[in-house]
């Protein structure tokens, strides 16, 4: 009979906590939020982009005004960021497969730019002479 008994007992503490649940204007779920009435998603729309929760105290919490949204602000898609990443992450493998090839290549540069200093006049010289033996 005791068991009865406590089963009761959770049965009653599980009921009020369900009707204070029941009681919020919001439904929340793993992915998404409801918002229960017209009024309550303008208050929550106001609360959201102007950090006012007035008529909400109760289920809405405080919000720094820095925190607030910006309905003008059109974040990436989740297509874009996902291709983004992906992106990143090819290009930092491709990186990691051929880090030596990068270093030769920029050392070689860097050599042939100490090497010889830029004449401007002198290429000009050399591009004339190619041009007269092309003709």
């Amino acid at each position: 009979m005791g068991s009865a008994k406590r089963r009761a007992q959770v049965g009653q503490k599980l009921q009020q906590i369900r009707s204070k649940i029941n009681d919020l204007p919001v439904v929340a779920s793993k992915y998404q939020v409801l918002i229960k009435g017209k009024g309550n998603f303008e208050k929550m729309w106001e609360w959201a982009t102007t950090g006012n929760r007035s008529g909400a105290e109760n289920w809405l919490p405080d919000i720094a005004q820095d925190e607030t949204w910006d309905p003008s602000h059109k974040p990436d898609g989740l297509w874009y960021g996902e291709f983004l990443h992906r992106t990143q992450y090819r290009r930092n493998r491709q990186w990691e497969k051929t880090p030596g090839w990068w270093e030769s290549l920029c050392s070689t540069y860097d050599q042939h730019s100490l090497q010889e200093p830029c004449d401007p006049s002198n290429e000009y010289d050399e591009w004339t002479q190619y041009a007269s033996h092309s003709e």
